[in-house]
């Protein structure tokens, strides 16, 4: 066997790479989770606000139409 032989064994055994894939899905998990003062404080604020236009009168209402 010389020195440019890829080595045999993998470096990580099935074992080691089944933990570290399932300690990254808690992780990830984990960082998913809010509390609810983080949840309340993440609320959507909307750019543009619709709110009630203001008309300015005089107004002629004809009366013959009650």
């Amino acid at each position: 066997m010389s020195e440019e032989d890829p080595p045999t064994q993998p470096y990580y055994s099935r074992r080691e790479t089944l933990v570290w894939a399932g300690a990254t899905g808690v992780i990830w998990l984990m960082a998913g989770v809010r509390t609810s003062t983080q949840a309340a404080s993440d609320t959507f604020h909307p750019h543009c606000l619709v709110s009630h236009e203001q008309t300015e009168g005089p107004y002629f209402i004809d009366e013959r139409l009650r």
